[in-house]
């Protein structure tokens, strides 16, 4: 190849590169361009905000129990309740120094809870083997398909102490 055609070379690599970054441009043994099209990954789809997809998965009147008033179960929104958890847990994870969905027990740290709903491995490791997958106890999304199915299924109690020496109750 001479060198005018080296030169030629770089040249298209190089505007091509620029133009097309999904481009693959090369040089045959013959000095032939040959491009071949790198097929590139779509960027994933947008996943709501927390609060939006919260409500998208839990707008729905349930019956909830476990309450330590005398009314111990009542008809309420799951997603308006579950909300008041979150925001009683972790503040939906905004602190002046921003938002941290993985927050931690501040008083006790990880161990005592971590994330909008404030976890406990144990419970985490429950919500894994009730849904059928992995949590992750920082991730919001995680956090809040627990949240719902905690809730419904087994009531207010993973956050309200009836004698009121833990948690962030009464609700």
């Amino acid at each position: 190849m001479s060198i005018f055609s080296q030169a030629l070379a770089v040249l298209v690599l190089s505007v091509t590169s620029l133009s097309n970054p999904t481009a693959h441009v090369a040089v045959n043994s013959s000095g032939l361009f040959i491009q071949s099209p790198v097929i590139a990954e779509l960027p994933p789809l947008p996943t709501p905000e927390p609060r939006e997809y919260l409500k998208q998965q839990a707008d729905r009147e349930v019956k909830v129990c476990g309450y330590s008033t005398k009314q111990k179960c009542r008809t309420v929104n799951l997603a308006d309740q579950l909300s008041e958890v979150i925001r009683r847990e972790s503040k939906w994870g905004e602190f002046d120094t921003g938002i941290d969905y993985g927050i931690c027990n501040r008083e006790f740290g990880c161990g005592s809870g971590q994330g909008l709903i404030m976890l406990i491995v144990s419970t985490e490791k429950h919500c894994e083997e009730k849904l059928g997958r992995e949590i992750d106890r920082a991730n919001p999304y995680d956090s809040i398909d627990c949240g719902i199915y905690l809730l419904e299924q087994e009531g207010i109690g993973h956050w309200e102490d009836p004698k009121g020496l833990w948690g962030s109750g009464p609700y």
